[in-house]
């Protein structure tokens, strides 16, 4: 109750191939095989479309960047199950990332009392090494950056050394960077199918955002303002503040400036070793696997601090 962390599952079509082993039984909320049922926060059907997970997994997360907060949602699961279709999709089907993108602008166009910088970055994770698809594969590293403040304790934060984000002011421009940077992305065949993600991908959209109040405090937060009005933006630019002035002198209030942000991940599927026939494929898989055990050992350890617990050691 109150948990900010929700898993859903989605259930692919079957296709020529047929489906190996047990069967999967599920129904609305709960999934089983081998003996064991897991209870999710939403099951979603094979015949239900990319947009009802959207409605119901993602869209809050994409409205409430506009207003300043954080969000993430992860797509995990093996090989050939069907995440980067879900994440972004194709010409007869988009993806959660080209619905968070129409919303945003839909939002952004909804909002006059409001002027947004949207941005965007696309990281690529492989064999230990990152890479930004959308500025020609130049390398990211990784680094801890401790913030300090005279109020508050010190706390340490990843920082991603060379990642630079995109501009766009419209869903044209993110749709061309979106795809210029998956054309980017390392793709091999394996035992599944001829063409598999070989990495992991982190498509992150950051919002700027100075809402401008009127003399009465109201203003664009949290969904108010009419119909219209176009979001602008630019990599090196800032909102411009509004002028200040008080309730009280009938004048518009200083604008409230906000930075949100949420990120579409698509992991990696994890393989079994023993079916990827080509050896470079193999090693690559098994370091996807070796990979996904450390985000199992990182959440686990995350959810028992959560708990209560020690604050986790992560030095994997």
């Amino acid at each position: 109750k109150g948990a900010m962390v929700k898993v859903y599952a989605r259930v692919r079509p079957e296709d020529d191939r047929g489906s190996e082993g047990e069967a999967l039984r599920f129904s609305k909320r709960s999934a089983a095989w081998n003996g064991r049922e897991y209870e999710f926060e939403r099951v979603f059907f094979p015949q239900e479309a990319t947009a009802s997970l959207y409605r119901s997994a993602f869209e809050l997360i994409v409205q409430g960047a506009a207003d300043g907060w954080e969000g993430l949602i992860m797509c995990y699961g093996q090989t050939g199950s069907g995440k980067t279709h879900t994440c972004f999709g194709d010409d007869s089907s988009p993806g959660l990332a080209l619905l968070a993108a129409q919303s945003l602008f839909e939002l952004v166009r909804a909002r006059p009392n409001s002027e947004f910088a949207i941005k965007v970055s696309l990281l690529e994770i492989l064999d230990e090494k990152a890479s930004d698809l959308l500025h020609s594969r130049s390398p990211v590293v990784f680094r801890s950056s401790s913030d300090v403040s005279p109020s508050a304790a010190s706390s340490t934060r990843l920082v991603f050394h060379g990642l630079r984000e995109l501009a766009v002011t419209c869903e044209t421009d993110f749709v061309a960077a979106l795809t210029a940077g998956l054309a980017e992305r390392t793709v091999a065949a394996n035992y599944r199918h001829r063409v598999s993600s070989r990495s992991h991908v982190v498509l992150r959209i950051t919002l700027e955002a100075a809402h401008v109040l009127g003399a009465d405090g109201v203003g664009g937060v949290d969904g108010a303002g009419g119909a219209g009005g176009e979001g602008s933006g630019g990599e090196d630019e800032e909102s411009a503040p509004a002028g200040a002035g008080s309730a009280d002198e009938g004048v518009p209030l200083a604008p409230v400036v906000t930075v949100g942000s949420f990120s579409l991940v698509d992991l990696a599927g994890s393989e079994s070793a023993s079916l990827n026939e080509q050896r470079a494929v193999a090693v690559n898989g098994a370091g996807i696997n070796r990979s996904l055990l450390y985000l199992r050992q990182v959440v686990r350890a995350l959810g028992a601090a959560g708990a209560g617990g020690a604050a986790p050691s992560l030095r994997n």
